[in-house]
């Protein structure tokens, strides 16, 4: 799941677009709300799952609207798990993230009135589900309901072959076709890996208790960033979690801001805190100077050399 917008704020005090995508068919809805408020998220849940039953799992970045108390207990009154993404890792989403560009780029080429793109949203998700999957090579709709519904675009010429092809699949035909799109699936993810891999190097590995820096986003003020830091911290790793991802935290009695500050950070997005030696100086030697005679060339102790 994930929020696509600001659009320009409608009539209708739509500002937004919800989208959700089914991980295994490629199935989306997309609908239109005021805000990314979480009762708008809910509000779509409940009107999908009534004809689609609750989910197993959610996956969402750490959007207010999924981090919210009121969401946590929605999921954890259904039963459903609730994945957050790292932070500044939109890959782990790349589902919901894929979707949102052909979204944007179908409303670029058919909204004539920028006030009423959501009068759009009904086309798009047809297309969406009614197209073939570059993946799994069926669509949406026939790895969903074992059929490709009728056209509701107005194409007469589309219409007419979906008539002439609208035999429904039994359900041994059904579980074959899906059963073919999940080995294509998983190939394709085997591929994508590869690629991936061949062009990153391996993810540093840190242990539990390093000291971190964390990527810095400085929050848009409409003036110049080029000065801000790259990274912002020291946090401590509080615990190790799969796949190259870390929960980190604010240092005891250091943090930065009213609430204490934890959240969860991929490998990449970390970078080691460099700490000063320890200081073994003699107490009663102001220089620091442990040679036992002389400090610089020759220089007689406590005094500057003058090379």
């Amino acid at each position: 799941m994930d929020h696509l917008g600001p659009f320009p704020r409608n009539s209708k005090g739509h500002e937004h677009i919800f989208v959700i995508v089914d991980s295994f068919t490629k199935f989306t809805i997309i609908r239109a709300v005021k805000s990314t408020a979480t009762k708008y998220v809910i509000q779509t849940l409940q009107e999908v799952t009534s004809y689609v039953g609750m989910p197993g799992r959610i996956i969402s970045d750490r959007g207010t609207a999924f981090t919210s108390k009121v969401f946590q207990t929605f999921c954890k009154d259904n039963n459903v798990k609730h994945v957050l993404i790292a932070v500044r890792t939109p890959r782990a989403n790349g589902h919901a993230e894929r979707t949102n560009r052909i979204i944007l780029s179908m409303l670029l080429l058919s909204t004539d009135n920028e006030r009423r793109w959501d009068d759009k949203l009904r086309q798009v998700q047809w297309s969406i589900n009614t197209m073939t999957n570059k993946t799994t090579g069926y669509t949406p709709c026939q790895l969903l309901y074992g059929y490709t519904p009728r056209d509701i675009l107005q194409n007469q010429l589309i219409q007419t072959l979906q008539d002439d092809q609208a035999d429904t699949l039994t359900d041994t035909d059904l579980q074959q076709l899906r059963a073919t799109a999940a080995t294509r699936i998983d190939d394709v993810r085997a591929q994508a890996k590869r690629r991936y891999d061949a062009r990153h190097a391996s993810p540093k590995i840190y242990k539990q208790g390093d000291l971190v820096l964390t990527t810095n986003e400085p929050t848009s003020t409409g003036t110049s960033r080029k000065l801000e830091p790259r990274y912002k911290g020291p946090f401590v790793i509080r615990e190790v979690l799969p796949n190259d991802r870390y929960v980190i935290e604010d240092l005891p009695h250091a943090q930065r801001t009213q609430r204490h500050y934890t959240s969860v950070f991929a490998s990449g997005q970390l970078k080691l805190w460099c700490t000063l030696p320890p200081d073994d100086f003699d107490d009663d030697d102001p220089t620091g100077d442990t040679s036992g005679g002389t400090s610089g060339e020759g220089a007689p102790k406590g005094q500057e050399s003058r090379l």
